[in-house]
């Protein structure tokens, strides 16, 4: 009965045994892999961190290279047309622009008039300002060939046409004469009406205030 007793002690002692032992391995293995699953985080992390500090780099660098937007006041010279003429009223405007105020000036003249404002837009349809560059008081104002191509014709609105650029250009600082150019070039005429060859001045004779 005695031996018997002891085999029984002696398996149970056994099982504990068997049982700490898996006990401890599963331990060890979970302990592994969370060692391991720690570590891949950490990496990540760790990659993370590169990242963003490379864009912050980037964007300090862009902000750097981007100079600010600022508020200008410009003067605008939209049509306005009645039963017997059409002629030019000036409309004070505040464009937004880094550097070139010319080129910012000449690109809301060529998005139209404000809503309800009873004007009608001067240039042509889809007409772009290529650039603006000013060299001893005379503007350089480069225009899209669609200035010419989309122009819908007649005399005086050709004169308001360019003049509504001129006289743009010429209410800036600095600026007494334009030049008109189409895709970089000097042209004799944008409609076969007025000559547009030499640089002009101010025509206050098309305003009506």
């Amino acid at each position: 009965m005695r031996g018997s007793n002891t085999l029984v002690t002696s398996l149970v002692v056994v099982l504990i045994i068997v049982g700490l032992v898996a006990t401890i391995a599963y331990m060890v293995s979970t302990d592994t892999r969370l060692r391991k699953d720690l570590s891949l985080l950490k990496t990540e992390r760790d990659k993370l961190v590169e990242r963003v500090d490379d864009l912050e780099t980037r964007v300090k660098s862009l902000e750097r290279r981007v100079p600010s937007l600022t508020s200008s006041k410009v003067t605008l010279y939209f049509a306005r047309s009645t039963e017997k003429d059409i002629f030019l009223q000036p409309v004070p405007t505040t464009v937004q622009t880094t550097e070139n105020l010319p080129k910012a000036a000449l690109e809301a003249l060529a998005k139209g008039p404000p809503p309800g404002s009873g004007l009608s837009p001067t240039l042509p349809p889809d007409t772009r300002v290529l650039g603006v560059t000013v060299k001893d008081g005379t503007a350089f104002a480069d225009f899209s060939s669609d200035i010419r191509a989309k122009f819908p014709g007649g005399s005086r609105t050709e004169e308001v046409l360019v003049y509504s650029i001129v006289n743009t250009l010429t209410s800036l600082p600095g600026i007494s004469k334009v030049q008109i150019l189409i895709d970089g070039r000097k042209t004799e005429t944008i409609g076969g009406h007025m000559g547009i060859a030499v640089p002009l001045s101010k025509d206050e004779s098309l305003v009506r205030r």
